[in-house]
């Protein structure tokens, strides 16, 4: 596996449509767990092939207990109910935009053998999904997004704590503890952007970790929507 170099903004390739897939080898098996690894050093939650400058309809995407591979994805439902908050993109580091999407959502793709598969996903990762695909026309999600946050906004926005669970002490400094059903939760408050690196190398030592609890993004949005 290797690094890929993440595209961004102004490169043209971000604009343009990807190819479907026809090969499935070991080229796209190598490209897909690139992808992954980029991903994940990216500290991101997908990436889509022209992000790394392979204009094929490929995606991965970082479900939390799994990395999903998507190749040649459709959407085949969208719910009517809706979802609004915060987005990012690796192609446009240090920038966030609010968005309304699908709250749910139904995929159709192949995996890296061509085998077809079903896919759901709820909130932030019916998010991602959606996201990602955008990538795969050509599109972003500055495009569709109601506000840019403003750097005064994103400051103020990173300065709002969150909360971490682990089932270990071992990358909590400061932390409060409880048990629940036997077992002993350790409970880190820092920045959101600090809580997801540590999870991240909670994963990488091979720890068990719970969720993350970031404050309610639908509190925020009236703020957000009229500064």
């Amino acid at each position: 596996m290797a690094l890929r170099k993440i595209v961004t903004v102004g490169d043209p390739i971000l604009t343009k449509v990807c190819r479907p897939v026809t090969k499935f080898d070991q080229k796209l098996a190598i490209l897909i767990e690139d992808m992954i690894e980029t991903m994940h050093d990216a500290n991101g939650v997908g990436l889509a092939g022209p992000q790394v400058g392979i204009l094929r309809r490929v995606v991965v995407v970082d479900a939390g207990d799994e990395d999903i591979e998507l190749v040649n994805p459709e959407v085949v439902e969208v719910s009517e109910e809706t979802q609004t908050g915060l987005e990012g993109c690796l192609s446009l580091p240090g920038k966030y935009g609010i968005v309304t999407r699908p709250e749910h959502v139904v995929i159709r793709a192949q995996d890296r053998n061509g085998d077809w598969y079903e896919y759901e996903g709820d909130e932030i990762l019916a998010r991602c999904f959606l996201h990602e695909i955008d990538h795969l026309d050509g599109h972003m999600y500055t495009e569709i997004a109601e506000k840019m946050l403003t750097p005064e906004e994103l400051a103020s926005l990173r300065e709002r704590c969150g909360a971490a669970v682990f089932f270990s002490e071992e990358l909590c400094a400061n932390y409060f503890s409880y048990t629940a059903q036997g077992r002993a939760h350790f409970v880190l408050f820092d920045t959101a952007e600090t809580l997801r690196r540590k999870l991240r190398l909670g994963r990488e030592r091979g720890m068990e970790t719970a969720f993350l609890m970031y404050p309610e993004v639908s509190d925020l949005l009236p703020e957000l929507l009229n500064a």
